[in-house]
C-alpha cells in the first residue's frame, strides 16, 4: 500500500512539473468549438440594438384593409455616436405585401456617458403605417436590418520591465492577464470584442520583448454579424502601446464564420526600457472599427379579414 502512494505522489509531481513548463505561446488557434449557426447571439446589450415598439406592429393579428404602424426603438450601448440605416420589409411578395419593396430610415444616435452611469441612449423610428388588402393572405412577418459602423476603444495599462526593474513584483510582472473587465466602458458592449489578452515580457539589457495573445470575439449569432464580404475584423495598427509603438501581429485579418465566433492573434513589440528603473507602465490602447449588421422580425403574425372577426361573435 505504501508503495502505492509514493507512485502516485511521484506521478502527480511529474505532471505539476510537465504543466508548470508548458510555453506561453503555441500558434494561435480558434478558441472555441463550433457554434450553432441558427442559435441567436448575445447581443442584448452590445453595440445598437434594435427591437420593435410594443403593439407596432400589432403581434395578436394584422386586419386586412386597416392600417398597423411599424415603429423601431434604436438603443445606443457604447460610448461614441453611431449612424446606420435601418431597412424594413415584410414577407409576402409581389402584390400581397403592404410593405413595398425594402423601405429604409437613416438614423444618427448619440452615445451614452460612461462617466455619468448612462447605460443606454434610446431613439425610436416611425415607419409610417401599413395595410394589406389581399383576403387570400393569412399570415406575415415584419422584418428589420439593422446596418451601422461601430467603433470601440479597450484601453488597459500595461507594465514592462527588465531584469533589474526597480519595482515590486506584484506592482509589476513580466507574465499576467487581462479579462474583457479591464478594457475600459466599451469592452463589455461591442457587439465584436476583445475577451482577454495574455501578456509576456522577456528582457535582455535596456530592451524588452512584449508579447501579447489575444483573443476576440463576435458576439452575434444568426442575428448579428461583421457587415463585410469575408466577415473579417481588420487590425493592422489598430494595438498600441502609448509612447513605445504599434505591435505587429501574425495575421492583420481576423475572418469569423457562421460558427466560428472566437479567434486569436499573436502580437510582438520591441521596446527600450529607461535606464534608470528598467521599466514603465503605459496604456495599451486598441481601437477597433468596423461594419455591422443586425437582424429583427417578428414571428408569424395573423392576418384576418374584418368580416372573419364578426363571424366569430
Amino acid at each position: 500500500m505504501r508503495h502505492i502512494v509514493l507512485l502516485l505522489v511521484l506521478i502527480l509531481v511529474v505532471v505539476v512539473s510537465g504543466c508548470a513548463t508548458l510555453p506561453f505561446n503555441s500558434q494561435p488557434r480558434n478558441v472555441a468549438t463550433e457554434v450553432n449557426p441558427n442559435q441567436p447571439g448575445q447581443l442584448s446589450n452590445r453595440g445598437v440594438t434594435l427591437k420593435f415598439v410594443e403593439g407596432k406592429p400589432p403581434q395578436d393579428r394584422i386586419r386586412i384593409g386597416i392600417p398597423f404602424r411599424v415603429e423601431a426603438l434604436l438603443q445606443n450601448w457604447g460610448t461614441k455616436d453611431i449612424s446606420g440605416i435601418v431597412y424594413l420589409s415584410d414577407t409576402p411578395t409581389g402584390n400581397l405585401e403592404a410593405i413595398p419593396g425594402r423601405i429604409s430610415r437613416s438614423f444618427l444616435i448619440k452615445g451614452r456617458e460612461a462617466e455619468f452611469g448612462q447605460t443606454v441612449v434610446e431613439e425610436e423610428i416611425d415607419f409610417d403605417t401599413f395595410a394589406y388588402s389581399y383576403s387570400s393572405l393569412t399570415n406575415a412577418a415584419i422584418r428589420a436590418e439593422l446596418e451601422y459602423d461601430y467603433e470601440a476603444d479597450f484601453i488597459t495599462q500595461l507594465c514592462v520591465k527588465g531584469e533589474e526593474a526597480n519595482v515590486r513584483e506584484q506592482e509589476c510582472t513580466s507574465r499576467t492577464s487581462f479579462s474583457i473587465n479591464d478594457l475600459g466602458p466599451d469592452a463589455r458592449n461591442s457587439p465584436v470584442a476583445i475577451t482577454s489578452i495574455k501578456q509576456q515580457t522577456d528582457a535582455v539589457n535596456d530592451q524588452a520583448f512584449v508579447t501579447l495573445i489575444i483573443t476576440f470575439q463576435d458576439f452575434g449569432g444568426s442575428d448579428g454579424r461583421i457587415n463585410n464580404e469575408d466577415r473579417s475584423l481588420n487590425i493592422a495598427g489598430a494595438i498600441n502601446l502609448e509612447g513605445s509603438g504599434v505591435f505587429n501581429c501574425n495575421q492583420n485579418i481576423i475572418k469569423f464564420t457562421d460558427t466560428i465566433k472566437t479567434r486569436e492573434a499573436y502580437c510582438t513589440l520591441t521596446v527600450s526600457l529607461p535606464a534608470e528603473t528598467n521599466y514603465f507602465q503605459n496604456p495599451l490602447i486598441i481601437k477597433l472599427a468596423y461594419p455591422y449588421k443586425t437582424v429583427v422580425a417578428t414571428k408569424q403574425i395573423p392576418v384576418v379579414a374584418v368580416e372573419q372577426e364578426f363571424n366569430q361573435f
